[in-house]
């Protein structure tokens, strides 16, 4: 991160805080979180892989990867209705979230 930059969030920083004379402010952060949307890292490839997971534990057909690249960015539930042509309750099902997770666990 550049130095302005860095100047310019302290200088945000600083400015939500109140301050007495002579302190120096501190935000007391227990947790960062941070949002996997593709912003800060490239998370389609998890994407993909968990919406493919998914699609097969309800017994649909998993699409092309080509496909499954429109499934990046939408709420997981609208690509289910959408381009997999799920109907409602199989997608619900798909959206829960421990489907992926037993697909993992299957012998």
């Amino acid at each position: 991160m550049n130095q302005k930059r860095l100047t310019d969030l302290r200088a945000q920083r600083l400015m939500i805080l109140p301050q007495q004379q002579n302190q120096t402010a501190a935000i007391p952060f227990n947790c960062v979180l941070f949002g996997m949307d593709g912003t800060l890292l490239d998370s389609a490839a998890g994407v993909i892989a968990s919406a493919a997971k998914a699609l097969a534990a309800v017994g649909a057909p998993v699409p092309s990867l080509e496909e499954m690249r429109l499934y990046v960015g939408p709420p997981m539930i609208e690509s289910f209705r959408g381009p997999a042509g799920l109907d409602e309750e199989t997608a619900q099902k798909g959206c829960w979230p421990g489907t992926a997770l037993m697909w993992d666990h299957q012998a």
